[in-house]
C-alpha cells in the first residue's frame, strides 16, 4: 500500500532527518520524498501492511511540519 502527503518539508537535510525518525518507527516501509514537485511529496510504501499514519502525523507535528493526504 502507497500513502502520499503533500507537506512542507522544503529542504533535503529536513527530509533525511523525518525520513529517519520515521523508519525508526517504522523499519519496513521504503519512504521518499519528491521535493522538485510543488507539493514537497512524502511517499511511504508499507511493504507487509505495518503502517500507522499517527505515527507520521506525530513525527511531522513534533519538526513543526504539515502534511496533507494526497490522493493516490
Amino acid at each position: 500500500m502507497v500513502h502520499v502527503y503533500k507537506t512542507t518539508v522544503q529542504s533535503t537535510s529536513e527530509a533525511d532527518s523525518i525520513i529517519q525518525l520515521i523508519l525508526n518507527e517504522l523499519p519496513s516501509c521504503d519512504i521518499s520524498f519528491d521535493l522538485e514537485d510543488c507539493d514537497n511529496v512524502l511517499r511511504i510504501e508499507s511493504n507487509n501492511g505495518e503502517f500507522d499514519e499517527k505515527i507520521v502525523k506525530r513525527i511531522f507535528e513534533q519538526n513543526k511540519h504539515k502534511l496533507e493526504t494526497l490522493p493516490v
